[in-house]
């Protein structure tokens, strides 16, 4: 029989292109309560780029190699093109051991490709982000065997009607065998395909997004009523991350506020991949809420420590053990 795999994650890789500018203005506009901030560009206008970056990314993509950092065993499905773009994605996928038996390849179209604008007025970044054949995969090309030796699932953003419909065959697959499934979706599918995330959202145990993401999932302003409306769809523990604000994570009994820890900031890219690869690794292995919350997000501040995805991490999970007893953080916790 074949090896076992802990988590299968489907969902989107490609190339990152990270841009350092500084001639970009930042404008903010408040309405309806909302508060919206915007990177502009002077127009006709050629700018000077100080740094340049090519690294592999995409979510998905991005939690498999997170989780082996954590000694999981993972596999990516999804699809690139066939171009040296995606021989690349797949070779560093490769080189960290995640498992590709379920990567498919089009010749009709391009890998996937962000560019990543880093901006000299905080660590948060905007990012254009290029689909490509990652919206291609079918449920037919599916490899089932890797959903069935798999202990549990996480699904990333896709927006096609084959695509979501791949990631519907796959959570269909889990439920069938009782395991857990992870939703991490992005304002891409909430935006486009709002009602194909609800409703695997709806199917998941374990929710993780940012603050602008669970508004556009729940219609919820308020924190507390996005937290109640997942939570009555049967999700078991919600988490919402918040940039430099940290986070708060829910399992509907208790309800922790995290501050993030006291590091030097790099670059938030991938971040919120990598707080969800700590709330996977921690819900596998049944730790509590409190050391749930310390555990995730202190991976993601490693994350954070690097400039690009996947930098920063310890090669030994020990390491993060270690800083979690040597840096203090205050959570504050109480019944929900």
């Amino acid at each position: 029989m074949s090896e076992e795999i802990d988590v299968a994650c489907i969902g989107s890789a490609c190339i990152d292109v990270i841009i350092g500018v500084s001639d970009v203005m930042r404008l903010q506009t408040f309405d309806q309560g909302f508060i919206k901030k915007y990177t502009a560009i002077e127009y006709s206008t050629k700018l000077n780029v100080e740094e340049l970056h090519f690294v592999t990314g995409g979510s998905a993509a991005n939690i498999s190699v997170d989780l082996r950092y954590l000694n999981m065993k993972t596999a990516y499905i999804g699809k690139l093109g066939d171009d040296f773009l995606g021989r690349e994605c797949v070779k560093d996928l490769k080189d960290n051991n995640v498992n590709t038996d379920s990567v498919y390849f089009d010749k009709s179209t391009s890998t996937g490709l962000s560019v990543i604008l880093l901006t000299p007025w905080g660590k948060d970044r905007s990012i254009l982000s290029y689909k490509g054949a990652n919206n291609l995969i079918t449920p037919a090309e599916l490899n089932v065997d890797i959903i069935k030796k798999s202990r549990a699932l996480v699904w990333t953003s896709l927006t096609s009607e084959t695509a979501t419909a791949t990631i519907q065959r796959c959570i269909d697959l889990m439920k069938d065998k009782k395991s857990p499934i992870f939703a991490a979706p992005s304002m891409s599918i909430l935006s486009k395909k709002l009602d194909s995330a609800v409703e695997f959202v709806k199917q998941s145990d374990v929710l993780s997004l940012n603050k602008e993401e669970i508004t556009e999932l729940t219609g919820e302003s308020n924190l507390e009523n996005a937290f109640e409306k997942v939570l009555s769809w049967g999700i078991k523990l919600v988490a919402c991350t918040d940039g430099r604000n940290g986070s708060q994570i829910t399992d509907g009994t208790n309800i922790i506020t995290a501050p993030i820890y006291k590091i030097d900031a790099k670059d938030t890219t991938g971040a919120g991949d990598a707080f969800m690869a700590g709330l996977i690794y921690s819900k596998l292995n049944n730790f509590s809420l409190v050391e749930t919350t310390k555990f995730a997000t202190a991976f993601s501040a490693f994350e954070c420590m690097v400039l690009g995805v996947r930098e920063g991490f310890p090669s030994k999970v020990e390491d993060i053990f270690q800083f979690v007893e040597k840096n203090e953080l205050a959570l504050k916790e109480r019944p929900f």
